[in-house]
């Protein structure tokens, strides 16, 4: 019997267990009690170990080369220590060795059972593990790995051990393919590392390897690649790829340090070869120099030259007949390139080839700017991205620079974009000001022609003084024109553009000083050679890279000096480059219509210019002109007294950057690992650059404001007045309105302008039962849940948020859903105010919590990933910048990524977004983003929703996705499906009340809802007026800190 049981454990069939491993009915009559528990024990082990090799066999015949690994070493761990411990049982029990032989050959079961108990925990592992390998088809390299090592993670000591030694042949088999990657340069045909266009392939990367690793085997793989593909002539020296084969060899993925350090070794190595061999300082400075030169407009002959042969261009085209001579295409825009080039320094350039026009559009007809003088209110758009590519033509035109490798290595398309945008910036800025010069040139040709005929008179004709009036309103327009353009167009080029121009030269002249020029390449060569033998694992390590630049340093380096440049240039400030493109247009239609006119004043022959009689004393043409010409000259002044006001209320704002500096220290202990800490102190010392960049670019718009009010002209009193239409100010004088109020609404409406339109209502004092926060716009209450738009700008993916609460705040203020118009007030339980409890190292919330409006969590809609339904809330919304908001302010946000909480069995889902105005905007658009620029900052938000409610006595909060951030893509779905629940709750189609729940769906602006109140109802007149009280004593104990340890998650 025991040589049966023996050949049962080894996987054999017998007669004493069933098809399921149960002892056979038969043989139970003639056992012990005890006896028939060891059988049953040691036949269940006897099916695991079964289970797991038919598994195995099964799972070996994958493609994956890391299935296969995995099956391998499991079978050698079954081989060399579960079938040898069979063999050596039998054969202790045949020579009878006294452990396990009694008296009379008699050989307990019990012994055995003993013998194999250690088996018990591992195989059933082992079972567990092959049993998900087999429901999943596909294991990615990086899935599998983390597979194994998060099952490695676990207190029962040989089980952890036995997954770990699986964990690590996989991860060697990975090690191979990211060695043929990182030193040769190769990717593998199957389960390759990353795409052919260098793109990380998400899944084949454990997530034990950082974001800075992931960024830096891609750098590597990249260049290498790119280097053999183009048979550059100078390739990567072989002692080199040598030497950093030996460095990985060393190193696991799962070793997060060492791994990191070793990669970053690798990248510094290569950046180093690059630098010396392939794209040396001379190139970068020779490429800062062409991209500043062309799309900065610094080389002033060049683009003025542009300047003229683009509107000789629109001209001829202009004059020509209909048909293809009428119509511009790019080719034409390269020729007039390249006579522009004509007898200037770029004549000679080679990068002149890199640039090209794009009509995004296609061939256009261009057209005469029509007399249509720019709406005031059109610059106060706060959302809207004002774009100035089509000033020039009056089509879209975008002048684009090629780049190839080894310029890429550097210059990012989203660079290249910027300097699209600058460059059609200044260049329209260029070109007003160059057509209100001609203007004023054609003006005084004219005035000079006229007076041989008229001297210092206007004809002296009867309406000779409207005439002058005319001359002189139209000298004024132009003049106040022209200077606007000199003084915004001094401060872009020198106090803008050429500042940090220079500022750049100096940090790369500075930051390059480290690296040989191409006149020492043998020198490095003779450095390389010798790498292989100084090369030691004490070696490796950041510290050692403090001094070096690599092209990450020069890319850093150069996206801060577009975003300083894109940022002082007012181009970051929605309302104030509404305002200038605004001017643009006034001043281009005053020129095209004095061209069409051919002067400002008619000449004394053209019929309609004299009066005809009958009383009236002024001509007909002159009256015209004269109406058109107040108008611009009114308008004019209004638009360049906007702009006075909205600079002024800009630079009157603080550049808060201590919010982000903030979030990094109460965070410090999340973010753990080493990598994290450099990427801290390399923040921490660009923030302090920036705030002292930040503090010029504000001296430099001071001394813009000092030049557009050197003669108070904005600031002295009645001003305004002097602007308004005659029959505007009596009106308002016989209102009781002086100059004083004027003053006051224009500083009004200054403040309105560079503000959110919505207004915090607030009742009550905080911290109290009957604190409420209404939101109201234009002075009327509206509802946040209903009234303000999801959307504050479709088209460009901003959304509208509602701050509910501040970051570093306790008080659990939300949407009161059930209340007419849905104020914000603190959230109730058992009759307390509720507050979070502050979970070291978290105080309080750790972003701006709050909620996007229409949209609703439809507790009636099940969803098919979560499995569990909507929590019949708005949706909720962690805006992670910088800026700390206030209870009921409207930002304007993007989305980045979602988590999924599952709250008491619903899904309350959590999207991440980012304030449009937050300096990081620009870099942070999707999910993996946030992590490469605001490090830990996804695990700490994890940490705390999963957390926050364990003081108060409640378990941990679950995660759907096991915690996954979901991309941009996945949010916006949810974004959408959530507002195309509220529509049917708006409209009626979801019921607003049923047995579980009752909404308020009162609102002001949804004309086909049921919930439609107008203001005169007295369920809306009866709201309550504005009530600001001093907020109310909390509880001391709410500013305790409470410490949440491992054991208790």
């Amino acid at each position: 019997m025991i040589s049966e049981i023996l050949l049962v454990l080894n996987g054999h069939e017998s007669s004493l267990f069933s098809s399921d491993y149960k002892i056979h009915p038969d043989f139970v009559p003639l056992l012990h009690p005890g006896e028939q528990q060891c059988l049953e024990s040691l036949g269940l082990i006897a099916r695991r170990y079964k289970n797991i090799k038919k598994a195995c066999s099964r799972i070996s015949k994958s493609p994956s080369r890391y299935l296969c690994a995995l099956c391998s070493k499991l079978n050698e761990i079954l081989r060399d220590e579960y079938e040898s411990l069979v063999v050596e049982t039998e054969s202790k029990i045949l020579n009878k060795d006294v452990n396990f032989v009694g008296r009379g050959s008699f050989v307990p079961l019990s012994v055995v059972r003993a013998t194999f108990a250690e088996w018990d925990s591992p195989l059933a592992a082992l079972e567990a593990l092959t049993s998900c390998l087999e429901a999943t088809p596909s294991w990615p390299a990086g899935k599998l790995i983390d597979l194994l090592l998060s099952r490695s993670e676990t207190g029962i000591a040989r089980v952890s051990s036995l997954m770990s030694r699986l964990a690590t042949a996989v991860q060697k088999i990975w090690m191979i393919q990211l060695q043929a990657f990182v030193v040769h340069g190769t990717l593998s045909t199957t389960e390759p590392l990353t795409s052919e266009t260098y793109t990380i392939n998400e899944e084949s990367i454990p997530t034990c390897v950082s974001m800075s690793a992931r960024d830096s085997m891609i750098y590597i793989g990249r260049a290498i690649g790119t280097v053999k593909a183009l048979k550059w002539h100078r390739q990567i020296p072989s002692s080199l790829s040598l030497s950093h084969a030996r460095l990985i060899d060393t190193v696991l993925p799962q070793d997060q340090h060492q791994f990191e350090s070793i990669i970053s070794q690798i990248r510094a190595d290569i950046s180093e070869w690059l630098w010396t061999n392939v794209l040396t300082m001379v190139d970068v400075e020779d490429a800062v120099d062409s991209l500043a030169n062309y799309f900065l407009m610094q080389n002033g002959e060049f683009a003025l030259s542009l300047l003229r042969e683009i509107e000789r261009l629109k001209q001829s085209r202009l004059s020509a007949r209909s048909g293809p001579s009428s119509i511009i295409r790019e080719q034409d825009l390269h020729l007039a390139l390249l006579r522009a080039s004509l007898g200037t320094s770029a004549q000679y350039d080679q990068s002149l080839s890199r640039i090209r026009f794009q009509l995004p559009t296609g061939p256009v007809r261009p057209i005469h700017s029509t007399f249509n003088v720019p709406n005031l209110s059109s610059s106060q758009s706060a959302t809207d991205q004002t774009q100035f590519n089509d000033i020039i033509l009056g089509f879209p035109l975008k002048m684009i620079y090629g780049i190839s490798w080894p310029l890429d290595l550097f210059l990012q398309p989203s660079d290249l974009t910027i300097y699209a945008e600058l460059f059609s910036f200044i260049s329209s800025l260029r070109h007003v000001h160059t057509r209100i010069h001609s203007c004023w040139a054609s003006m005084s040709n004219a005035q000079r022609a006229r007076r041989r005929w008229t001297g210092l008179s206007e004809g002296g004709t009867a309406d000779s003084e409207a005439r002058k009036e005319l001359l002189r309103c139209g000298w004024g327009v132009v003049r106040l024109m022209g200077w606007f353009m000199d003084v915004l167009l001094g401060y872009i080029m020198n106090d803008v553009v050429e500042t940090e121009f220079r500022r750049l030269k100096s940090q790369l002249k500075t930051s390059g000083s480290a690296f040989p020029r191409r006149d020492s390449v043998s020198t490095i060569h003779s450095k390389q050679n010798s790498l292989a033998q100084s090369w030691s694992k004490e070696s490796v390590g950041p510290s050692n890279l403090s001094h070096r630049l690599d092209f990450t340093t020069l890319r850093n380096l150069h996206s801060a000096y577009l975003e300083h440049l894109i940022h002082a240039s007012l181009l970051t400030h929605p309302s104030l480059s509404a305002t200038i493109r605004s001017i643009f247009e006034a001043c281009e239609q005053f020129v095209g219509q004095v061209e069409r006119w051919g002067d400002v004043l008619p000449g004394l022959l053209v019929e309609g210019s004299i009066s005809s009689g009958g009383g009236d004393t002024v001509g007909r043409l002159v009256r015209e002109r004269q109406g058109k010409v107040r108008e611009v000259d009114r308008n004019i002044k209004g638009l360049l007294e906007t702009f006075h006001e909205q600079l002024s209320s800009t630079t009157s704002q603080s550049f808060n950057v201590t919010d982000a500096s903030k979030t990094m220290l109460m965070n410090a202990t999340v973010v753990g690992n080493f990598s994290n800490s450099i990427r801290y102190s390399m923040s921490m010392r660009a923030k302090g650059a920036r705030i002292e960049r930040d503090g010029e670019t504000r001296r430099h718009l001071e001394r813009l404001l000092l030049r557009l009010d050197f003669n108070r002209m904005f600031s002295r009193p009645g001003y305004r007045e002097s602007i308004l239409p005659t029959e505007s100010l009596a009106i308002l004088k016989e209102g009781g309105l002086t100059a004083r109020h004027l003053s006051s609404r224009s500083t009004h409406s200054s403040a309105f302008m560079s503000s959110s339109p919505y207004t915090p209502r607030i009742v009550g004092a905080p911290n109290t039962l009957d604190h409420r926060v209404f939101i109201q716009q234009n002075g009327n209450v509206i509802s946040p849940f209903h009234d303000i738009p999801l959307f504050a700008d479709q088209n460009n993916g901003i959304l509208n948020m509602i701050v509910e609460v501040p970051r570093w705040t306790n008080a659990k203020m939300e949407i009161s859903k059930e209340e007419p118009f849905n104020p914000i007030k603190q959230d109730i339980k058992r009759g307390k105010l509720r507050y979070v409890r502050n979970c070291f190292p978290h105080h309080g919330y750790i972003w701006n919590y709050g909620a996007f409006p229409q949209t609703w969590e439809d507790p009636a809609q099940m969803h098919p990933e979560t499995k569990a339904k909507g929590d019949n809330d708005p949706l909720d919304v962690c805006e992670i910048g910088e800026q700390v908001g206030y209870v009921g302010q409207v930002k304007q946000v993007k989305v980045l990524g979602i988590m999924a909480l599952l709250d008491e069995g619903e899904t309350d889902w959590k999207v991440l977004v980012v304030d449009v105005q937050d300096p990081l905007a620009s870099k942070l658009n999707d999910i993996e983003d946030v992590e490469r620029h605001l490090p830990g900052l996804i695990r700490a938000t994890n940490e705390w929703f999963r957390i926050y409610k364990i003081p108060d006595g409640k378990p941990e909060n679950a995660f759907a996705f096991s915690g996954e951030a979901k991309n941009k893509k996945y949010a916006t779905e949810i974004v959408h499906e959530c507002h195309e629940a509220w529509r049917r709750l708006i409209t009626g189609e979801s019921p607003a009340k049923t047995a579980s729940y009752d909404l308020s769906i009162s609102n002001v602006t949804q004309e086909n809802s049921p919930g439609l109140v107008r203001l005169n109802d007295p369920a809306y007149t009866s709201l309550p007026a504005e009530k600001r009280e001093p907020p109310a004593p909390i509880d001391p104990s709410i500013n305790k800190w409470f410490y949440i340890s491992s054991a208790q998650v």
